[in-house]
């Protein structure tokens, strides 16, 4: 019997840790694209590695996720914009950044308010590869359809190997994916027996198994008939669904924190797709939302558990913020009445 079992081990041992000999040398299940079918895409750079995407929602301001900047000093964070590559390879344009502003509710332990914004130190030129992209005010439905740009793995196994041997794509992906009930998706995420609440909640959206963001595609932005929909928190590599900020619920922080563009840069999507939808569905209009205030004290920038100096203090927290808490059936019961008790 042994005789018998052991060769089949060896042979399936290679598939099953390397994955498919001819995988699909892409964002997993999508495609590659040019810059010019995602403009507002960037590039986070942090200590000298593209760890993570933004979307360019200002002419000077990169909307990313929190957690990919949280704990830097400025100095070592850099956005990348005007390329399709994901490599140096004389193409795109480095942008330092001066301020970084993190959502003053944001947790490393939950997904809701994993956002952040930040201020170039020079206004970006636009152009057909440059442009800000502008926040939806539509709610999608479940199981409509979007897209998520990003330069991350291309495979589940690959999660964990690009962390060691950095094999990822070089150029920029594109997948379609389908927005999954978010009821759905907390059931599916949970942890531990339901004792650690992870911040699925109604400032969140979750789209589908089979396709999406993995490693390094935190930050990626989600987009619908191009206007920007959600953020990308964490990625679920297909073998969970993955989990976005909505941006919908967080536009009058971007706003009390952001300069507009002169003569309506962000007006409207500056593009279109050149790509068929699967099976589009209309999206739904916002439901209407009461609008809270709440005034949140500015927080002291954490010790680095690493090597790298923060001399810059990198976290700058509004003395205020308002957020429009959902408030319709799209809303867990248990919602509060104010952002600030998340």
């Amino acid at each position: 019997m042994i005789r018998l079992v052991l060769p089949l081990l060896l042979v399936a041992l290679p598939w099953t840790v390397f994955g498919d000999p001819d995988p699909q040398t892409r964002i997993i299940g999508g495609y590659s694209v040019d810059i010019k079918d995602a403009p507002y895409q960037a590039a986070v750079i942090v200590d000298s590695s593209a760890i993570c995407s933004g979307a360019i929602i200002r002419t000077n301001t990169i909307l990313t996720a929190a957690s990919c900047v949280y704990d830097y000093s400025i100095d070592y964070i850099q956005v990348r914009v005007n390329t399709t590559s994901r490599n140096y390879d004389g193409t795109g344009v480095l942008m330092p950044v001066c301020g970084v502003t993190i959502h003053p509710q944001y947790s490393y332990w939950r997904y809701d308010f994993n956002l952040a914004l930040l201020k170039l130190c020079e206004e970006l030129k636009t152009s057909e590869t440059v442009h800000p992209i502008t926040v939806t005010d539509r709610l999608p439905p479940d199981d409509a359809w979007l897209w998520v740009t990003g330069w991350g793995s291309t495979s589940w196994w690959g999660s964990w190997f690009d962390r060691c041997f950095g094999s990822l794509p070089l150029q920029l992906q594109r997948a379609w994916v389908s927005v999954y009930n978010r009821e759905q998706c907390a059931e599916d995420r949970a942890v531990w027996f339901y004792l650690w609440d992870n911040g699925i909640s109604g400032y969140t959206l979750c789209t589908n198994y089979g396709a999406g963001g993995c490693s390094y595609d935190v930050g990626a932005p989600l987009v619908k008939d191009g206007y920007l929909v959600g953020i990308l928190s964490d990625g679920g590599c297909t073998t969970k669904p993955d989990v976005y900020a909505s941006v919908i619920w967080f536009q009058s922080w971007i706003d009390a924190n952001t300069s507009p563009d002169p003569k309506g840069t962000t007006s409207g999507p500056s593009f279109t797709s050149s790509t068929t939808v699967p099976s589009p569905t209309s999206s739904s209009s916002i439901p209407s939302s009461s609008s809270s205030t709440s005034s949140v004290a500015s927080s002291s920038t954490s010790t680095s558990t690493t090597a790298r100096p923060i001399s810059t203090i990198s976290i700058t927290t509004p003395s205020s913020t308002s957020t429009s808490i959902p408030t319709t059936s799209n809303t867990p019961s248990s919602s509060p009445t104010d952002a600030s008790t998340l």
